[in-house]
């Protein structure tokens, strides 16, 4: 018998692999994790959660969420924070916003806020705080009050958000999905059978005065709104409606198309795909079909890429100078002149996937998009098959700095996820009437008229000395149920020899617990078969004592561990562990453990 090191794992940041066998997966790589992510030194810690934003709109799809800011000169500058129903009439949407100045107790019938801005209904109607829908049915400047119950069902502390959903108006053609873009003050809305604007009041919706383009995936490359066709042939020799057609705006005018018949250009190569998605980088417009990219600058048109393209428009990200995008030969990462693929470690989520397009057209991916946040791409998937089950909603997240991925799950019914510069908890910039919050933010929509905020709630007061306030969301899905749901977490390691490929008997485990708590166990590799998992039990940041492994098992050639969590109270976070009195056996002795 040889007394050997104690074996250490402190470093997370290899993320999920699953295209390794255990005997070539490093240390620091996992074969499974859920809702855990690996973007810090020597933490591995359980994702924070999202919360309900705005009252529900009940038989809304929100499909798309977009920030409109028109400069207008002598004013200050507007935020108007918008989300776009899905549907044939579709209805786009305010967020209306403030924050609360006293605590809120159930049985409150006044709530006191920064600000009722105008953007507020005025009339009776709900309000949201913490997920929690509250009912009014009067207003003063800095009021919401009721003359008999707020439904108020928990406590809220001072300075928690205020929002509240409000319709502008209804009439595009959505349902193939919202996709906006705005250009000298004017918000462009493409439609399938026609395009509409908003004007810079964040209330004016017009149709074009010249025929519209019938129009999808709109785009702002220079100064013009650039459409894909949307295949509606309803007028579509006027509105160059076909599938491999980009047509474009006036120069520096979202309104005017009126040279539809020369304003355009085709997209054709030898598979005949249509255009799935445009997306600018680099001062190039770039245009994806479904296994190839294309790009154009005013004057040539060339083919990029052959075998790299995008499942739809709204996979396509844009983070660092760079594109990730999602295809069927899997996630790339491009600079528009060479790709490179990073979806092997995820390889098993992807390989049974099918696209789903619309049932109008066929013309649109439905099941499956994309968000950026912190410089990480969020791929979410409907519905996929792994192993031989069908799992939904589950999001692939891979970190561009650390070049790793992690697997959320738990986001039921999303349809979009909206990467937003800010949110605003009044109207405009200007501290008479709210702060805009020019921070980086991640918002979903879903198809039972829900939109949510993901992951954070800081934001900046509107007092004389502004404060930071809000943070972390810790619960999952604050709005389903009063004070949301837990998230369960799942890390396991691959098998470990220790150091040594030999039989051995290990004696005990220290677990490095830095907040909340987990549950660990472990199972053996003996040559034969593994054993089951055997429980170590739970740990937390004050119960730091080690284990010892009980004897008959505690012997074999590799072991590995699963942590696995279900908190609703805390961001747990867990720093490694270390296994010690290693000692390897005669090979002889080991028979006795069969």
């Amino acid at each position: 018998m040889a007394k050997i090191n104690d074996f250490e794992i402190k470093d997370f940041l290899g993320g999920l692999v699953t295209n390794k066998s255990d005997f070539e997966i490093a240390r620091n790589e996992f074969p499974d994790t859920l809702n855990m992510d690996f973007e810090e030194m020597g933490k591995a810690k359980r994702r924070r959660g999202i919360m309900q934003f705005g009252d529900v709109k009940s038989g809304k799809t929100f499909d798309e969420s977009f920030l409109f800011t028109p400069q207008i000169l002598g004013s200050v500058p507007i935020v108007y924070h918008l989300v776009f129903d899905r549907a044939s009439s579709g209805t786009i949407f305010k967020i209306a916003g403030t924050y609360t100045t006293a605590a809120v107790a159930i049985g409150d019938t006044t709530i006191n806020v920064d600000r009722v801005n105008t953007h507020f209904a005025a009339a009776s109607a709900v309000i949201n705080i913490n997920g929690d829908e509250i009912n009014y049915d009067g207003t003063s400047a800095t009021t919401f009050t009721h003359s008999a119950d707020m439904s108020i069902d928990k406590a809220h502390p001072t300075r928690s958000l205020v929002q509240q959903i409000v319709s502008i108006g209804t009439g595009t053609d959505t349902q193939l999905g919202a996709y906006v873009s705005q250009l000298s003050n004017v918000l462009f809305i493409s439609g399938r059978a026609g395009s509409k604007t908003l004007a810079s009041d964040g209330s004016t919706i017009s149709s074009l005065l010249s025929p519209g383009p019938a129009g999808l995936f709109a785009t702002n490359f220079r100064d013009r709104i650039y459409v894909a066709g949307s295949g509606k042939t309803n007028a579509a020799t006027t509105r160059n409606g076909g599938r491999t057609r980009v047509s474009f705006s006036a120069a520096g005018n979202a309104t005017d198309w009126s040279s539809f018949a020369t304003d355009f250009f085709d997209v054709e190569d030898d598979r005949g795909e249509m255009i799935t998605g445009l997306k600018e980088l680099a001062d190039n417009l770039f245009i994806f079909k479904m296994n190839s990219m294309f790009s154009y600058d005013e004057v040539t048109l060339q083919q990029r890429l052959f075998d790299v393209g995008a499942y739809n428009h709204k996979v396509i990200q844009r983070i660092d100078k760079l594109i990730y995008t999602f295809c069927p030969q899997g996630v790339f990462v491009t600079d528009g002149n060479t790709a490179k693929k990073i979806s092997e470690p995820i390889e098993k989520f992807l390989k049974d996937f099918h696209p789903i397009f619309d049932t109008d057209l066929g013309r649109v991916v439905l099941n499956t998009y994309s968000g950026k946040y912190k410089q990480k791409y969020f791929l979410y998937l409907d519905l996929t098959l792994i192993d031989g089950t069908v799992k939904e909603d589950l999001c692939l997240v891979y970190d561009t700095i650390r070049k790793n991925w992690t697997i959320y799950d738990n986001f039921e019914n999303f349809t979009h996820l909206g990467s937003l510069n800010g949110f605003h908890t009044g109207e405009t910039i200007s501290s008479t009437a709210g702060v805009f919050q020019s921070v980086e933010s991640l918002f979903a929509g879903d198809s039972s008229g829900k939109y949510w905020k993901l992951f954070d709630k800081r934001y900046l007061d509107n007092e004389s000395a502004k404060r930071p306030k809000g943070g972390d969301i810790i619960a999952n899905r604050l709005g389903d149920g009063v004070n949301g749901k837990p998230i369960s977490t799942v890390l396991e390691t691959p098998f470990y020899d220790l150091g040594s490929p030999i039989w051995k008997t290990i004696g005990y485990i220290t677990f490095l617990v830095e907040e909340g708590e987990f549950d660990v166990s472990y199972r053996l590799d003996r040559g034969n078969n593994a054993t089951d998992w055997f429980p170590l039990g739970n740990f937390s940041r004050t119960v730091k004592d080690s284990r010892v492994l009980a004897s008959g098992k505690n012997q074999g050639y590799r072991i590995s561990f699963k942590i696995t969590g279900n908190t609703l109270a805390s961001i747990s976070k867990f720093n490694g562990f270390v296994v010690r009195d290693i000692n390897t056996q005669d090979e002889k002795r080991k028979w006795q453990m069969k």
